[in-house]
This record gives structure tokens, C-alpha cells and sequence, in this order.
């Protein structure tokens, strides 16, 4: 496996070439439960997070929604 260069959230991360958003996200949050991803500045659904995988030097934004006012 070869390593890719990607970002995440802003952060500069050395990455496996089939790494997928699925396992994206379980490396760096505890629960799904609020979280949207964007790969490039396109929305993944969540349904396309198995099977979505990651780039060389792609820009990954993970958000989560927040409760507020």
C-alpha cells in the first residue's frame, strides 16, 4: 500500500490508498451521529461513506452539528 498525502480539516495527514470516509471518520470521532462529510467541497452521503475512498491530495472537511443558539 502507498501512502497519500491528504487534508483533514485542515490538518496535513499521510493517508492509505484504500482508506475510505468510513474509516476516515472512526479514526477521528467517537460517534457518527451528526456528521457530514466533504471530500473536495462536495457533500459524501453517508450511504457513499463505505465505499468513498480517499484521494491523493484530497481536502477532507469533517464536521459535526452542534446544538445552539
Amino acid at each position: 500500500m502507498s501512502d497519500l498525502g491528504v487534508m483533514v480539516n485542515g490538518a496535513a495527514r499521510a493517508w492509505r490508498a484504500d482508506e475510505t470516509i468510513e474509516s476516515l471518520v472512526a479514526s477521528v470521532a467517537s460517534s457518527t451521529r451528526g456528521i457530514a462529510v466533504a471530500l473536495d467541497q462536495a457533500v459524501v452521503p453517508r450511504s457513499e461513506w463505505p465505499t468513498t475512498t480517499v484521494p491523493p491530495g484530497a481536502v477532507i472537511e469533517i464536521v459535526t452539528a452542534a446544538a445552539g443558539g
